[in-house]
């Protein structure tokens, strides 16, 4: 499928569980991207970072810290 993408003329591509998608247009690719909150990579063709996408909730609330579930 890459080779045919390839001779089409697509540059970008996309992987994620669901599969691969393939892009003309890197702003297509990064609109594609942002719509999920995932963490996830526009790669080049030959397998080069074009964008990484980080949501912006990556990380934990600080009260999730203090947590006991014995209490």
């Amino acid at each position: 499928m890459k080779a045919i993408m390839r001779l089409l003329g697509a540059k970008y591509m996309v992987t994620s569980p669901t599969g691969t998608r393939y892009f003309w247009r890197l702003n297509s690719a990064i609109k594609a991207v942002e719509n999920n909150i995932s963490r996830d990579i526009v790669w080049t063709l030959d397998y080069k970072a074009a964008y990484t996408h980080r949501p912006v909730f990556t990380g934990v609330h600080a009260d999730a810290n203090n947590f006991n579930p014995y209490q």
